[in-house]
């Protein structure tokens, strides 16, 4: 059966594939895809609706869905970079600097705000 081929356009604007690739590193094989994929389909369907995973699933679909996930990251992983909006990196910025925040700890605030 052929396989969905995955188009990262659809996640425009940038902040919509840093979202995408946030959620997919989440998914990356282990607990977090197993949580997210479950026998009878997926722990969440926007989360799907949004990563534009199939919504009707069968058997087949469901053993296809692990490479779909891998696939769809590693186009977002290799394809141009994902990133804020320039007006909200900047307030995370300064924001950082004044709590004295390293690189990563910014990181971490900009994914969980």
């Amino acid at each position: 059966m052929a396989t969905k081929q995955f188009s990262t356009n659809q996640f425009r604007p940038q902040y919509k594939r840093l979202i995408a690739l946030w959620i997919l590193r989440v998914f990356s094989p282990g607990l977090g895809r197993s949580y997210f994929l479950q026998k009878s389909g997926y722990c969440d369907s926007d989360i799907a609706e949004f990563l534009g995973l199939p919504s009707e699933l069968n058997e087949e679909k469901l053993r296809e869905i692990p490479r779909m996930l891998d696939d769809l990251q590693n186009s977002l992983e290799n394809g141009s970079p994902a990133a804020l909006p320039a007006r909200a990196k900047a307030n995370f910025t300064r924001f950082a600097a004044s709590l004295k925040l390293n690189t990563t700890e910014q990181c971490i605030l900009e994914f969980f705000a």
